[in-house]
This record gives structure tokens, sequence and C-alpha cells, in this order.
């Protein structure tokens, strides 16, 4: 029990720090974040507008209104594992949410979740231990990243300028033949 406590804290200290977001989130009603995005109550404080780092990557690639824009992922290179690791978690939630109602409805039925509730937390478990997962990490560098990357429209850029306690994820839309960059920054 002590072990996982600390797999949990660890998991947090590094994966779920609060970034402020530039832009106001739409809707402050938890529910609607816990039912689309199973964002456990837990690590949302939604008044203050922050979030943690792995749910605010999770978001700024599902939210619609940016699936269509480029995203550019700058990072100081003494954190690249970092980026790494939370493209692979992030890989990983994308694919709980897509398949979510079916997963949940299978759970409820083999009484293993009773709430919608229970079932973000259970998400939430299972990310802290694939964050071990070596033999996944790697297959998802050698196979599943290229593909990640192309169909999210992310792009990785090292800079050694960069702030090496943050990482700034910079959103190209393009306007009536006009480009323009959005910044996002949260800090690690």
């Amino acid at each position: 029990m002590v072990k996982t406590i600390n797999k949990i804290e660890k998991f947090c200290e590094l994966y779920c720090k609060p970034i402020k977001w530039v832009e106001e989130l739409k809707n402050h009603d938890y529910t609607n974040f816990l039912t689309v995005y199973l964002i456990p109550s837990s690590l949302m404080r939604v008044s203050t507008n922050e979030i943690s780092m792995l749910h605010g990557l999770v978001l700024l690639l599902r939210k619609r209104s940016l699936r269509n824009k480029k995203k550019t992922i700058v990072f100081h290179p003494s954190n690249e594992d970092f980026v790494l690791k939370l493209l692979f978690l992030v890989n990983w939630y994308i694919g709980f949410l897509k398949d979510k109602r079916k997963i949940f409805e299978d759970l409820k039925r083999k009484k293993v979740v009773s709430s919608l509730k229970d079932f973000s937390y259970l998400v939430f478990s299972s990310l802290v231990d694939l964050e071990d997962d070596e033999e996944e990490f790697q297959r998802f560098l050698d196979h599943l990243l290229p593909f990640f990357l192309k169909i999210n429209k992310l792009t990785l850029k090292r800079d050694d300028k960069a702030d090496s306690n943050s990482i700034k994820i910079l959103l190209e839309e393009v306007r009536d033949n006009e480009v323009g960059k959005k910044e996002k920054t949260p800090s690690r």
C-alpha cells in the first residue's frame, strides 16, 4: 500500500503540476469534465482555472476547436525524456477516452466500478502504473510516436535557450492567409 502511495505521489509530482491556462475554459461545470475527459476531481481546481499538465495536454489535443491547429512543443533538451513520457501517457489517456463508454459499461457489468468517478480514478491509477512500463514506452517510441505526432498535428522542438523548468506549447492558427501563433506555457 505504501509503495502504491509513493508511486502516485511521484506521478503527481511529475505530471500533475497545476498550470494556468491562457484562455478560460468555456465550461466551469466539473461534471462535464468528468463525463468528457475523466478528470478526477482531486486533480482539478476549475474555480481558479488550473489543471494538471497531463490533463492540459489531453484537453489541447482533444478540444474540437484546436484539432486542426498545428501544435509545437518547445522544450529544453534536458526535458526530452519527460516530454516523451508525457506524450506516451497522453496517448494511452486518449485511448481510454475514445472507448470510455464501452470500457465503463464493461467494468460496471463486472462490478469493478459503480460510477464514472470510480472509473476516472481507475483510469488515473492505470496511468500511474503505465508510467513505469518500459517495454510499452519503448514500443510507443519505436512504432507509435511518429503516427501520434502526425495525427495530432504535433511537432517537437528542442531548444537550448528554453527554460529547463517548463515546456511551451505553441498553437499555430491560419486566418485568411495570415499565420499567427498563440502560446500556452505549462510550468513543470
